[in-house]
C-alpha cells in the first residue's frame, strides 16, 4: 500500500457528511455479520486537485453473510445504486464493517471493490470504505478506505 504524505500527495482528497459516517456507524453496530452498502456524493475536479464528497449511504440487503464475509445482493445492487442516482448523487464507493477485527482491506476485498468498480464505475474514483467495531474509540482500527486497484489473480 502506498503511503501519502506532504511530499507525495494523495490523487484525492476525501470529505464524509457527519449525517453518512453516523449512517455506515449506525448499519456496522446493526448486526453481528458484516453488512454493505454504497456511498454516494459529488466529485469536485477543479483546482488541478480532485475532491471527494461522500453525503449520502445506502444501505445494500446481503445475499449471504457471516461474521468474517458478506456477499451484497445484486438486486439490491441495481436498488440502491439506482436510488442513488435518481437522488442526484454519483455512485462514489462501497462500504462493509469488520465486526470483530481490523478495517485492512483482505484479498477479498480489493477483489470486490475491482468487480463493483468495474460495475458500476469503470471510469471514476470509487472508494472502499470499511468499518470495525472491534475497539469503535480506538480511532486506528475504526476506520479505513483505499482506493488503489490491484489486480488479484
Amino acid at each position: 500500500s502506498q503511503k501519502y504524505s506532504k511530499d507525495n500527495i494523495a490523487p484525492f482528497e476525501i470529505s464524509i457528511t457527519l449525517s453518512c459516517l453516523l449512517c455506515l456507524y449506525f448499519h456496522a453496530l446493526s448486526s453481528n455479520l458484516e453488512i454493505m452498502g454504497f456511498l454516494g456524493g459529488h466529485v469536485d475536479r477543479n483546482n488541478g486537485r480532485n475532491k471527494i464528497y461522500l453525503k449520502c449511504y445506502k444501505p445494500c440487503r446481503t445475499s449471504t453473510q457471516t461474521p468474517i464475509s458478506a456477499e451484497m445482493c445484486p438486486v439490491s445492487q441495481v436498488e440502491q445504486s439506482a436510488d442513488l442516482t435518481e437522488s442526484g448523487y454519483e455512485l462514489l464507493g462501497w462500504f462493509h464493517s469488520h465486526p470483530s477485527f481490523p478495517p485492512t482491506p483482505s484479498r477479498t476485498d480489493l477483489r470486490t471493490q475491482n468487480e463493483i468498480q468495474m460495475q458500476f464505475a469503470p471510469n471514476n474514483p470509487f472508494i472502499g470504505f470499511i468499518l470495525s467495531c472491534l475497539q469503535p474509540m480506538d480511532f486506528k482500527y475504526f476506520l479505513n478506505y483505499f482506493l488503489s486497484l490491484q489486480s488479484i489473480d
